[in-house]
Formats: structure tokens, sequence, C-alpha cells
């Protein structure tokens, strides 16, 4: 079980994480831009390709689930932040 740990301020993207099993691991304000949350994940996986499929418009998830990991990951970051 390779898990790849990974940190990110895009929500989508985080989401997207979350859709494909990913486990969030903390929430944490950015410390150069105190209002943008920063959200580290751990995953198993090929986490390059995801990445890559991610941003060329590729990955594919469910749109509910999707929507939902969104405003779930909104009113975590209005919880902490």
């Amino acid at each position: 079980m390779n898990l790849t740990k990974i940190t990110t301020s895009d929500i989508h993207f985080a989401s997207a994480l979350q859709c494909l099993g990913a486990k969030i691991i903390s929430l944490t304000s950015d410390p150069e831009m105190q209002t943008r949350a920063l959200m580290t994940f751990e995953i198993e996986g090929d986490l390059k390709k995801i990445e890559n499929d991610f941003y060329s418009k590729q990955i594919r998830v469910e749109p509910n689930e999707f929507g939902s990991n969104i405003r779930t990951l909104k009113n975590m970051i209005k919880n902490t932040l």
C-alpha cells in the first residue's frame, strides 16, 4: 500500500481527490495568505496521473458526490478559518 500525501488550496481538485478515495488529514490556513485554506490528503495510487487527468479534464468522478464534497469542504473551511 503506497500512500502519498498532497497539499492543495484548490477546492475542486480536493473534491476530486475525495471522490477517488483520498482521506483528508489536515485543514489549515495558508501562512502566506490567512484567508486561504490548505487541505492535506493521503491517497493511494499514481498521484501524477490523477493530477494530469484532473487538469487535462480527463478525470471521471460521480457528479453528485463531487458537488457534495465541495459543499462539505466549504463548510469545513468556514468552520476552521
